[in-house]
C-alpha cells in the first residue's frame, strides 16, 4: 500500500509511533546502501498520525522529528520539509486550496516539499516564475530538492520577471523530470535530494507577498525543526556509541569523552526546549526577543554540540565501531552531509557586529 492508497482514519499521534521508528529503523541500513524514496517509511509515518502537524505546536514537531532523525535522518530530512510547508499552507494558502489540501495531508495523501536551492554553474539556468498562456508556470531547475520523486506538491523558492524572490505552491506530479545521477552523496542517500527540470510547470498558487520564505517568526521556525534532524542524529551517534562498549573494558579516557557527549546531550535538550517553548508563544507575550537571534543560537549550540557528540564517539569507539556499514558510521555521515549545507558563520558573524555596535547582547 502506497502513502497515496492509505484510508482516512488514523490513530492518535504518538500511538504505535514506537513501532513505527522501529520499523523505519530497520530499513535504514538498506535504504543507505540502495537509495530509494522511503515510501514504506511514510507509509508507516501515515498510519500512526506522524505526518499531521502535532497539537502541541512546534515543541511537538520537533520532538517527532528527532525521535525520525534517530531512526533514520533521510527520512527526517524530507518529515521535517513536510512540515515546514504544512504551516506555510496554512498561512498562506487560498481557500479552497488550502482546505482541500490540508484534508488530503490528514489523510495520508499528499506529503510536501520545500526546495529552495539554485544550481551551481552549469547545472542548467535557475528556475524561473513565468507567464505562459495567461496561466503562471515555473521554467528551469532547482536542486537539493529532497523527496524528489515521492512528494505530490512542493514550495518552491524562484524569481519572477521583476527578479523578486516568490515562494510558489505546485503539482509535482507532471511537467517535472528528475536528475536521480545528480545527488549521490555519502550520506542521506535516501533523501532523494535530486537536481529537478520544471518545465513550464503550472503554479497553484502564489504564497504571500515577495521574500514569504524569509517572514518570521515562521523562518525561524523551519530553521529549528530542521536543526531537530541534527539532535536526532546526536542522540543516534551517542546511542550507537553506548552499544559498541564494553562496560567491563571501559578506561578512563572512554569515560571522559561519554562525559564530554552526555553535557552535549543536555546542551541540545536545553536549547530545543527552550527556543520551542518561546517561538510558540504569541508576539505580545515575548518582548524584547528576536525569533531570528534566538533561532540562530540555539541552532549553533546544536550544530557545535552534535559535532563533538560526532567527533567523540569516533575517539571512544575506534575503527572498529566504523566498519561495515554500521549504524554509527552511517549517522556520521549523515549529520556531517546535513550540517554542511547549513552555512552559520555568517550568521555568528552578524551577531558579532550587532554586539559591538550595541554594546548588549
Amino acid at each position: 500500500m502506497s502513502v497515496q492508497e492509505l484510508p482516512a482514519t488514523r490513530t492518535a499521534p504518538g500511538e504505535g509511533l514506537e513501532c513505527a521508528l522501529k520499523r523505519v529503523l530497520a530499513r535504514a541500513g538498506e535504504l543507505d546502501r540502495e537509495p530509494r524514496f522511503p515510501t514504506e517509511n511514510f507509509t508507516d509515518l501515515a498510519a500512526v498520525g506522524a505526518l499531521i502537524a502535532p497539537p502541541d505546536g512546534l515543541a511537538g514537531e520537533v520532538r517527532l522529528v528527532r525521535a525520525v532523525a534517530a531512526a533514520d535522518a533521510s527520512t527526517a530530512r524530507i518529515l521535517d520539509g513536510h512540515l515546514n510547508g504544512i504551516e506555510r499552507l496554512m498561512l498562506a494558502a487560498p481557500e479552497p486550496l488550502r482546505s482541500a489540501d490540508l484534508a488530503q495531508i490528514r489523510a495520508g495523501r499528499l506529503l510536501l516539499g520545500v526546495w529552495g536551492a539554485d544550481p551551481a554553474a552549469g547545472e542548467g539556468t535557475p528556475a524561473q516564475l513565468r507567464r505562459a498562456g495567461g496561466q503562471l508556470v515555473l521554467r528551469g531547475v532547482k536542486t537539493f530538492c529532497s523527496g524528489a520523486g515521492g512528494v505530490q506538491r512542493a514550495l518552491v523558492i524562484a524569481a519572477d520577471e521583476d527578479g523578486s524572490r516568490r515562494l510558489l505552491y505546485l503539482d509535482t506530479t507532471s511537467r517535472v523530470s528528475i536528475d536521480r545521477g545528480w545527488y549521490r552523496a555519502s550520506g542521506l542517500r535516501a533523501s532523494e535530494s535530486h537536481r529537478v527540470e520544471f518545465h513550464d510547470t503550472p503554479v497553484l498558487t502564489l504564497l504571500g507577498e515577495p521574500g514569504e520564505l524569509s517572514r518570521e517568526p515562521y523562518f525561524s521556525r523551519d530553521a529549528i525543526r530542521t536543526s531537530a534532524t541534527w539532535a536526532g542524529l546526536a542522540d543516534c551517534i551517542l546511542t550507537e556509541t553506548l552499544t559498541a562498549l564494553d562496560p567491563a573494558r571501559l578506561d578512563a579516557v572512554q569515560a571522559h569523552g561519554l562525559g564530554r557527549m552526555r553535557i552535549a546531550q543536555g546542551t541540545i535538550n536545553r536549547w530545543l526546549e527552550h527556543t520551542t517553548t518561546v517561538l510558540d508563544r504569541p508576539e505580545d507575550s515575548r518582548p524584547g526577543i528576536d525569533p531570528a537571534v534566538l533561532a540562530v543560537e540555539c541552532r549553533v549550540a546544536i550544530y557545535e554540540s552534535a559535532l563533538l557528540i560526532s567527533d567523540h564517539a569516533a575517539r571512544v569507539c575506534g575503527s572498529r565501531a566504523l566498519i561495515g556499514a554500521s549504524t554509527l558510521d552511517r549517522a556520521r555521515r549523515d549529520l556531517d552531509l546535513f550540517l554542511l549545507q547549513h552555512r552559520l558563520d555568517p550568521k555568528i558573524t552578524k551577531l558579532g557586529v550587532e554586539l559591538l555596535d550595541t554594546g548588549q547582547p
